[in-house]
């Protein structure tokens, strides 16, 4: 969740579809349990080209959102 919070926030200046998030996206799958919200994600995190409106907040939100809802522990810092 770290990996995607600190690419949420760098999100709006630049690209961040790096293969740390690929990965931190493939790690979450199954407690997600939901495609789409990962699939938002790494379409925010690779847009191009980037406006400052685009960023990877809203699909981090969705996720946090999901797993709080699906009961898994997310650490307080990691909350949107």
């Amino acid at each position: 969740m770290q990996i995607l919070r600190d690419a949420a926030h760098r999100s709006a200046d630049m690209p961040v579809g790096t293969i740390e998030v690929r990965l931190a996206l493939h790690v979450l799958r199954p407690f997600v349990r939901e495609k789409a919200l990962l699939t938002d994600y790494w379409k925010a995190a690779t847009l191009e080209p980037r406006h400052p409106w685009s960023s990877c907040h809203k699909p981090y939100r969705a996720i946090v959102e999901r797993l709080v809802a699906m009961k898994v522990d997310v650490e307080s810092g990691n909350l949107p």
